[in-house]
């Protein structure tokens, strides 16, 4: 097996069906995708692609992919471990009654660190909120947790202390409020 095999995500419902390439570590961070790989055999994963399906833009899931990438030694939380330890049946068990979850707890990175990154500041500059709901959209749908918690807070950011015309503005809300409503 090679030292940092890479996966290939093609994105189903976009006309465009790109495939993207992404280090297995990086893509490891999301739950969605770890899921995917104890699954599924090495040997079926290197020949075919993981699909997205959630319609969303080229540009996002580019964007989501360099996020994990940059961040890809970011201790990832244990969600969910399967029991296969009874034929025929599947366990489910929630990580947080198992050590192994327990331990990854313990070592897990703190987000304020990763928001306050200054990398994560250039990175967001230029994304505009279509782009940025769209990327909140796939770490979403991927089950990011860092990645949905960082871009939830720059909403939170960008209409705190707003009049209401000018949230629904910058979220592109249209619908007319009457007064009693407000």
């Amino acid at each position: 097996m090679a030292a940092n095999p890479t996966l290939r995500l093609q994105n189903m419902l976009n006309p465009k069906r790109r495939v993207f390439e992404v280090d297995r570590v990086a893509a490891e961070h999301s739950t969605v995708i770890r899921t995917i790989l104890a699954e599924f055999d090495e040997s079926y994963l290197a020949g075919n692609v993981i699909p997205i399906l959630v319609d969303v833009c080229d540009a996002a899931l580019a964007k989501v992919l360099e996020w994990v990438t940059r961040w890809r030694d970011l201790p990832k939380a244990a969600d969910v471990v399967v029991d296969y330890n009874q034929p025929g049946r599947r366990t489910t068990t929630h990580a947080a009654t198992t050590r192994k979850a327990e331990q990854a707890n313990e070592k897990e990175m703190d987000t304020t660190d990763v928001m306050r990154s200054p990398w994560n500041k250039v990175f967001f500059r230029g994304v505009n909120g279509e782009i940025l709901y769209e990327i909140l959209v796939i770490a979403n749908y991927l089950d990011i947790k860092p990645l949905c918690d960082l871009c939830c807070q720059l909403v939170a950011n960008m209409i705190r202390d707003k009049p209401i015309e000018e949230v629904c503005e910058i979220l592109c809300i249209d619908m007319e409020f009457e007064n009693a409503f407000i």
